[in-house]
């Protein structure tokens, strides 16, 4: 009985794990969408004050 009884207690906490770590993998992959889209816009704002300094230099 107390065999069984760990035996349910250990699916039912691999079965969190793996609902905790689906969870984590999906947040992990909204926020490497986040800062991809960052990046993104930092570098055409840096392309265009690239743009505007050689403007006003040439």
């Amino acid at each position: 009985v107390a065999r069984t009884k760990l035996e349910q207690h250990n699916s039912e906490l691999h079965e969190k794990f793996q609902v905790n770590e689906d969870f984590g993998k999906t947040k992990s992959r909204a926020i490497h969408g986040l800062l991809e889209d960052k990046v993104y816009i930092i570098e055409q704002q840096l392309d265009d004050e690239v743009r505007y300094i050689k403007y006003f230099i040439y």
